[in-house]
């Protein structure tokens, strides 16, 4: 088999151009001291140690491990975790906003987090989503024994609101009955 017969398209090697030699640029000094590695090296990032809030235990300690427990243990999916670690980092925030450790979350906290949360519009979609991921960050940390006990115990799972289906006018399923071509037997079938 010769290489133009598989790509019938493509030149024989025989009528190729004869290729030229390229014009090189001359080469620019290597700004790098003697024997230095060719590889640029990065600076280390300067990192600050975590701020010493009352929340500080929940970014550093609480959140990670249980972030990583849902990876590792559970196999949860990137986005399923990106989701756990945005609706938990908001609850984060606002323990820092009103100064409480993890410890000293009660059921009273929660729900008053999830008060804010639809007094700030969110969907009860959406806090359906913030309650269970409370209620499996807080059962995790009752079963580690970081805290004596699961303040989420009790939680009721907000109401959602049902969504009445919407419907067709009149005139609507008169044109959608009157659509089929009634020429060709699919629209004898469809029109019947």
């Amino acid at each position: 088999m010769k290489w133009n017969e598989s790509y019938p398209m493509s030149p024989s090697p025989s009528a190729m151009p004869e290729s030229r030699p390229r014009l090189r640029e001359p080469a620019r000094p290597d700004p790098r001291p003697q024997g230095a590695s060719p590889f640029r090296r990065m600076k280390p990032l300067a990192r600050t140690p975590p701020a010493r809030t009352p929340a500080g235990d929940f970014f550093v300690r609480h959140l990670p491990l249980y972030l990583d427990y849902l990876a590792v243990e559970k196999g949860l999916a990137g986005n399923s975790l990106e989701g756990y670690r945005r609706d938990l980092s908001s609850f984060g925030l606002w323990l820092v906003g009103m100064g409480l450790a993890t410890k000293g979350v009660t059921r009273g906290e929660i729900v008053s987090y999830l008060g804010a949360r639809r007094a700030g519009g969110a969907s009860p979609r959406s806090l359906a989503r913030a309650t269970s991921a409370l209620r499996g960050f807080f059962r995790f940390l009752a079963g580690e024994g970081i805290l004596p006990a699961d303040p989420t115990a009790e939680l009721a799972n907000p109401r959602r609101w049902a969504v009445l289906p919407r419907f067709l006018s009149a005139d609507d399923v008169r044109k959608l009955l009157e659509a089929p071509d009634v020429e060709t037997p699919k629209g004898l079938r469809d029109r019947r």
